[in-house]
């Protein structure tokens, strides 16, 4: 598999994760049962959490990626390997924090229909 399939691999299944990240409980009972415009804030407001955790994870693995670029003692090809893993990684992050936020506007949109 090339280096952009083993991306979209990864990439995918982060968004899967992040569809049910933010929880069995509170998201699945308020998704389900939203009517007021308070639900749709509670809901945006939970989607807000969960896209600065899944940049918290992003600059995790970019600190990681820069360890490693420094590691060539380990061999340069791994070193490389390794940091663009952590780096591919960070990406996914970052579109999953970008996801949450759209859901999270759409949930302030209904909150304010």
């Amino acid at each position: 598999m090339g280096h952009r399939g083993l991306f979209g691999l990864v990439l995918a299944l982060a968004l899967l994760a992040g569809c049910a990240s933010p929880g069995a409980g509170a998201l699945d009972g308020l998704v389900g049962s939203a009517r007021s415009a308070s639900d749709h804030r509670k809901i945006a407001d939970l989607y807000r959490r969960e896209a600065a955790k899944a940049r918290e994870e992003g600059l995790g693995h970019r600190r990681l990626a820069t360890a490693y670029a420094g590691r060539h003692s380990w061999g340069a090809a791994f070193a490389e390997r390794a940091g663009r893993h952590c780096n591919d990684l960070a990406d996914a992050e970052e579109e999953r924090a970008v996801r949450f936020e759209l859901l999270a506007v759409e949930h302030d949109r209904l909150a304010h229909e």
